[in-house]
């Protein structure tokens, strides 16, 4: 078999090309982040799941939005994490967001 032929020569630029595109979406994500947490959201994982800080009944809380839901509709205690999340009764909604 020919170890350096031309065969590994097209492999080796298509893997180089794909590892560019792959170092270059890694810097729009990074970026992505980085303004997520600039405008006071915690990214939590790659379902799209992010919390926003807000304040509720006097305490400290996070408003709780996933990428598959239409708006934010649950918060839940700093600690709690998504296990903990519960619904925002629709006539505080637009109160506990705007806090």
């Amino acid at each position: 078999m020919n170890g350096g032929g031309p065969t590994n020569d097209l492999y080796a630029e298509e893997l180089a090309q794909s590892q560019s595109q792959l170092d270059a979406e890694e810097v729009k994500l990074r970026s992505y982040h980085e303004e997520l947490k600039r405008l006071g959201v915690e990214f939590k994982g790659s379902d799209g799941l992010c919390d926003f800080y807000s304040v509720r009944d006097g305490r400290d809380v996070f408003l709780c939005w996933r990428l598959d839901e239409p708006e934010v509709l649950y918060w839940h205690d700093l600690d709690a994490g998504f296990a903990g999340r519960q619904p925002l009764s629709a006539s505080r909604k637009l109160h506990a967001i705007e806090d």
